[in-house]
């Protein structure tokens, strides 16, 4: 299960964002692919050729006190970071997206701002930025997916306690039938991150019908 955001532009400087649900990890996958072009005669842009770069593209791991953290940004409007060590260290900062005015006139949120740099250990001066704009209702949509998620998490959490607890050994694979089908679809969409290359795909291939005038970046 996966929700797709994207925001082309004409100067080719856009990106899109992908959330996707790996319930049986306990965690959620967010991506952020960076734009590769723009026709101009369908006013589509398209990202075919970022699928294929790995520097144009970027695949973190959120665990449920992280995608709690972005609940609260979204609902209270309070800046998230966070940092994740690595071969390929990626700072993560979601916060209110506020754009910049002539001096005299008031800023005001338009919805917030999902960020992730990526730097290297070797290399202090490298940094490989990727950053995409919500709007308020894609913030809204975003919140209620995450919690879905976190739901998900609870009630697969709660089928395991109660297999290692019952007295008549069930199985371990053995959910009830509303869990089991949760289970069975994560099975079919993930294996080692490949949820994030179908949530790729999709972005890609929903792109056609974006109109420009939609940009939020």
């Amino acid at each position: 299960m996966n929700i797709q955001l994207y925001h082309p532009s004409k100067s080719g400087k856009g990106f899109a964002a992908s959330f996707s649900d790996s319930f049986q990890n306990d965690c959620i996958f967010a991506t952020i692919i960076r734009q590769s072009g723009w026709d101009e005669n369908t006013k589509t842009g398209t990202f075919k050729a970022s699928r294929e770069d790995p520097t144009a593209s970027t695949i973190i791991k959120l665990n449920d006190l992280e995608v709690s953290a972005i609940l609260d940004s979204i609902d209270r409007s309070r800046p998230f970071s966070t940092f994740h060590d690595g071969d390929a260290p990626k700072t993560i900062n979601f916060i209110p997206w506020i754009p910049k005015v002539a001096d005299g006139e008031k800023p005001l949120q338009k919805g917030y701002s999902f960020t992730i740099t990526i730097t290297s250990k070797e290399d202090s001066s490298f940094k490989n930025s990727f950053y995409i704009g919500f709007s308020f209702a894609e913030g809204r949509l975003i919140r209620e997916f995450l919690i879905n998620c976190l739901n998900n998490h609870f009630n697969l959490n709660r089928e395991k306690s109660r297999i290692e607890k019952s007295p008549t050994k069930v199985s371990p694979n053995k959910y009830s039938p509303q869990i089991e089908k949760l289970v069975e679809i994560d099975k079919k969409l993930k294996k080692s991150g490949e949820d994030m290359a179908k949530a790729i795909t999709g972005i890609t291939n929903t792109l056609n019908n974006f109109n420009e005038s939609d940009d939020l970046i």
